[in-house]
C-alpha cells in the first residue's frame, strides 16, 4: 500500500513537468508492487516471466499503435 502512495505522489509532482516520465514512473511502481504480490503465488522465475511479458507486451503494443498511426498519416511528436 505504501508503494501506491509513493507512486501517486511522484506521478502528481511529475505530471506538471513531463507526462511521459510520469507514466513511466507509475508503470514501474505498479510493476514493483505487482512483483511483490506475485511472489506470494509464484516462484521467482514465473514472476520474472510474467513481469517481462507484460513489459514487452506494452512496448510491442505501443510500437504497433505508433506504426499504425504513422501509416494513417498521423504526425507523432518526436524526441
Amino acid at each position: 500500500m505504501a508503494v501506491a502512495w509513493v507512486v501517486a505522489w511522484v506521478v502528481g509532482v511529475a505530471a506538471a513537468r513531463d507526462a511521459t516520465w510520469a507514466v513511466s514512473v507509475a508503470v514501474a511502481g505498479a510493476e514493483a508492487g505487482a512483483g511483490i504480490e506475485l511472489l506470494n503465488y509464484f516462484n521467482k522465475l514465473q514472476t520474472f516471466l510474467i513481469l517481462s511479458g507484460v513489459s514487452l507486451g506494452g512496448l510491442g503494443l505501443g510500437w504497433l499503435i505508433g506504426a499504425t498511426l504513422q501509416s494513417m498519416g498521423v504526425e507523432l511528436p518526436s524526441r
